[in-house]
């Protein structure tokens, strides 16, 4: 499980302009991304993601509690990274109370 946060903007490496002048270059002027929270169900081999305005402790939760009614039986593992979301009291907390997922 994880969280990615696609923006839609336009990011420059190259171009082709003779040196010493300046190009204007018309973009979507947008600094808005998704945030997006996916996971993969290894057995079988489908892809489970929700969006969400922010990911959040709150929103880190509410994501496994959709885990838990995508994956009704037996024990959801779940391998996260050290984010500040993933780890904060809140989801602490809420996992005591969940025993059916098992964090990695």
């Amino acid at each position: 499980m994880d969280g990615v946060h696609p923006t839609h903007a336009v990011r420059f490496t190259k171009g082709w302009i003779k040196r010493g002048e300046r190009k204007e270059i018309t973009t979507n002027g947008s600094h808005k991304r998704l945030n997006i929270l996916g996971a993969l169900d290894l057995e079988k081999m489908t892809l489970i993601a929700r969006a969400y305005d922010t990911i959040n402790g709150a929103n880190i939760i509410a994501f496994l509690s959709y885990l838990l009614t995508v994956m009704p039986l037996g024990t959801v593992h779940v391998i996260l990274d050290q984010a500040g979301y993933h780890t904060c009291k809140e989801v602490k907390a809420w996992l005591l109370l969940h025993s059916r997922i098992s964090l990695h």
